[in-house]
């Protein structure tokens, strides 16, 4: 093989790396070794490709340390210059090496600036490749080379290295590039915080993010022109909420969390409570109503007239259970019926569908504990969105909104549970 003047003998101790090489991530570790032992037993076979020009290694980084590792005299190979030095570095790589989609989109994104005919540098002529063309090339998404171009920018150095050994998935990567410095030390320090922390930071930006379209939703409704917007949006009222309800607007609630009377003769409001919730939730609104076990098919039957039936959870009692003699059963736990106005919203959390609670009845022998509306309030809606209980009784659903920040609707025929419930949300200290 001939060389050029500028070539660099092939014993030298040490040989430059031209840019385009660094792209691809170096073996370590393990697969270093691996490939040390393989040229050590049986040669180099592949040749280690060299630049005409400076003798820079534009191809085979990880062969040439191995080849100083395993004392065996590496074979050089110039490239003859012709085409593009970008796709033939990527086509080399790409058809020898097994890498991940997360480590492709970390060499996309590298090469996105890279000149088409060769390296960046005043000499070449060929126009700068986009991100686009560089995650065509490399044969990965756009928005999987945006996320590796943000690791790439705000990651440290022990981040990058980590996606490009394949370590962590690049989605993950991007997540946590967004912390401070010092965070990223930490979840790579011990990688079981990973998963952990990653989804923590998305959950984070999801309630932001909610937060900020229901903030939008809010003035909207408050710069309408149908001559009814705010009324209504806070308070409790004495009466039946099918007449009291005309003081809530269209749309306008983000939860309904109630607990309706549960006998016999008191299932027709189950239908005008399904009638009442369509029309005052937002789409991708959540009503959630306690029931009884006895007539539940007939309770669903009603409320399936005008919503979408979601789910069934269930709120577990403390204590004893409570005996139903005439049914012989001892009764452990109560049903909460979901409910979903149209359809669940994919940004919507998890929810557990259960919930441990202890009996609060020292108001009202039908009284609920707080903490289980606090736990379906928490977790289906956000700072400021309306809540609303049809029977609000003393005011549990309308203590819990209150602590976490939301505004509240309540009503209720029974005029001294209402003025319990004002006196109890009025002296709360939160």
């Amino acid at each position: 093989m001939r060389r050029t003047a500028a070539e660099p003998q092939e014993n030298s101790k040490h040989r430059r790396f031209h840019p385009l090489a660094d792209i691809f991530p170096l073996l370590e570790g393990a697969e270093l070794e691996s490939l040390v032992a393989d040229i050590r037993e049986n040669g180099l076979r592949e040749p280690i490709w060299i630049h005409p020009e400076d003798g820079r290694i534009i191809d085979g980084r990880n062969r040439w340390r191995a080849c100083k590792h395993a004392g065996v005299k590496p074979k050089l190979r110039i490239w003859d210059g012709r085409g593009s030095l970008v796709a033939f570095v990527v086509s080399l790589n790409l058809h020898r090496r097994h890498l991940t989609e997360s480590q492709r989109a970390m060499v996309a994104a590298r090469l996105a600036g890279y000149a088409h005919g060769g390296d960046r540098s005043k000499r070449s002529t060929g126009h700068l490749m986009s991100r686009r063309q560089a995650a065509g090339a490399l044969n990965v998404g756009l928005k999987s080379t945006h996320r590796a171009g943000k690791v790439l920018k705000m990651g440290t150095p022990e981040l990058i290295r980590a996606v490009d050994e394949g370590r962590i998935r690049l989605r993950v990567a991007a997540d946590i590039a967004g912390e401070g410095k010092s965070s990223q030390r930490e979840f790579i320090a011990d990688e079981r915080l990973i998963v952990r922390a990653a989804r923590a930071i998305m959950e984070r930006r999801r309630i932001r993010r909610d937060e900020g379209k229901r903030a939008e939703h809010r003035v909207r409704l408050a710069t309408s022109n149908d001559g009814r917007s705010g009324r209504g949006v806070q308070g409790i009222y004495v009466g039946d909420f099918r007449r009291v309800s005309s003081r809530l607007d269209d749309n306008s609630v983000r939860l309904i969390y109630t607990d309706p009377p549960y006998a016999k003769s008191h299932l027709e409001l189950f239908g005008d409570l399904g009638a009442f919730a369509a029309r005052v939730l937002e789409p991708g609104g959540h009503l959630l109503c306690h029931c009884g076990t006895r007539w539940l098919p007939d309770v669903l039957d009603n409320l399936r007239r005008h919503l979408r039936y979601h789910w069934t959870c269930a709120v577990i009692h403390t204590g004893r259970d409570a005996l139903v003699r005439h049914q012989g059963v001892g009764c452990s736990f109560k049903p909460v019926l979901w409910f979903i106005k149209m359809k669940r919203n994919k940004s919507d959390p998890i929810l557990r569908d259960s919930v441990i609670s202890s009996p609060e009845k020292g108001l009202h022998p039908w009284q609920q504990s707080v903490e289980e509306a606090h736990h379906f309030i928490r977790r289906l809606s956000g700072p400021g969105d309306l809540v609303a209980d049809p029977f609000c009784g003393t005011g549990t659903t309308l203590i819990a909104a209150k602590k976490l920040g939301r505004r509240w609707f309540g009503c209720d025929i029974d005029r001294d549970c209402v003025l319990t419930a004002r006196r109890r949300v009025a002296c709360m200290d939160i």
